[in-house]
C-alpha cells in the first residue's frame, strides 16, 4: 500500500509526491471536464475578494469536518462543523458494519494517479465500500466519477470493492443527510479515459 504526501508547492494543482514521483490527485484529473462558466458568472457577481473568501471558507470547513469524522482532535470545532460529523457518525452507524480505512493517501501506480479516500467500509450487507463525504451545497454528476476513482485506488491497495456512495452532509441544515449511490459502472472506464486524457496533456508529469 502507498502512502502519500501532499506536495506543498503545487500550488492549485493537487499532486501526491512517492518516490520522486508525482501523481495528480483525483480531483486535479476529474477539473478538466468541469464546465466552470457557472463559476466564471458567480465570481462576477460577487466579486473576486467575495468569492474567494467563500471558496477558502468553505475547503476550510469540510476539512474539520472530515478531521473530526475520523476522530481527529479540532480546536475551536463550531456547532455547524460538529452537527456535519455527527452526521456522518450516524450514517456510518445506521449503514456500516466495520470501517476498514479513513482518511487513506493511496496511490495506483500503473494508472498514474493519488487521493485520499474519506473510507472505506464493510457495509452491514456485505458489501466493501468507498464513501465520500461531501460539505458542498449540491452534489454534481463528476462526484460519481471521483468515488470510481477513489474505487480504483481501494482496488490498487488490495480492496474488492462492490459500491460506491457520495454522502452530503448538509451544512445549511446541520444534522440533514443526503445518499447517493452510484452504481453505473461505466464510471471507471469514464474516470480511466480522463486520468489517460490527464496524463497526455501532461507528459512527463508521472
Amino acid at each position: 500500500m502507498v502512502k502519500l504526501t501532499k506536495n506543498p508547492d503545487a500550488g492549485k494543482m493537487r499532486l501526491y509526491e512517492h518516490n520522486g514521483e508525482r501523481f495528480p490527485s483525483v480531483t486535479t484529473v476529474l477539473s478538466y471536464i468541469e464546465n466552470d462558466a457557472w463559476l466564471k458568472s458567480w465570481r462576477g457577481r460577487v466579486g473576486p475578494e467575495v468569492a474567494d473568501k467563500i471558496r477558502d471558507d468553505a475547503a476550510v470547513r469540510g476539512t474539520r469536518v472530515h478531521a473530526l469524522i475520523a476522530g481527529a482532535d479540532v480546536e475551536n470545532v463550531t456547532e455547524q462543523e460538529r452537527a456535519c460529523a455527527q452526521a456522518a457518525l450516524d450514517w456510518i452507524e445506521s449503514n456500516v458494519q466495520q470501517v476498514l480505512q479513513i482518511e487513506m493517501k493511496m496511490a495506483d501506480r500503473e494508472l498514474g494517479f493519488g487521493g485520499t479516500v474519506d473510507c472505506i467500509a464493510l457495509m452491514k450487507n456485505g458489501a466493501v465500500a468507498v464513501i465520500d463525504w461531501k460539505t458542498s451545497k449540491q452534489l454534481k454528476p463528476h462526484n460519481n466519477l471521483q468515488t470510481a476513482g477513489y474505487a480504483l485506488l481501494a482496488e490498487a491497495a488490495g480492496y474488492t470493492i462492490s459500491e460506491r456512495y457520495v454522502v452530503r452532509l448538509w451544512t445549511d441544515q446541520p444534522g440533514r443527510v443526503s445518499t447517493r449511490t452510484c452504481n453505473n459502472p461505466r464510471d471507471y472506464a469514464a474516470f480511466e479515459g480522463i486520468v489517460a486524457y490527464w496524463h497526455w496533456a501532461h507528459p512527463g508529469a508521472k
